[in-house]
């Protein structure tokens, strides 16, 4: 049972849908529970995109670590 005083962190910025949804299912598969901060509004047509990107993927403190593994592995500078 997660601490319900544990901080969500940051684990990675995606650029666009797709490369969220690979990350998303990577860690859905490894069990670790996200969420999805989204930077896209068609209202704005993109401007928030432009300079935040896609969206923040988020996971709690004691998962982040494992995350970020996951992320590397799927995404090579």
């Amino acid at each position: 049972m997660e601490n319900p005083d544990e901080q969500l962190v940051i684990v990675c910025t995606t650029e666009d849908q797709v490369q969220e949804l690979l990350i998303t299912g990577a860690l859905e598969k490894a069990e670790i529970k996200y969420t999805v901060r989204s930077f896209e509004d068609s209202a704005y047509d993109g401007l928030f995109t432009q300079h935040y990107g896609h969206s923040q993927i988020l996971v709690f403190e004691h998962d982040a670590e494992q995350a970020k593994l996951i992320v590397s592995d799927l995404i090579s500078p």
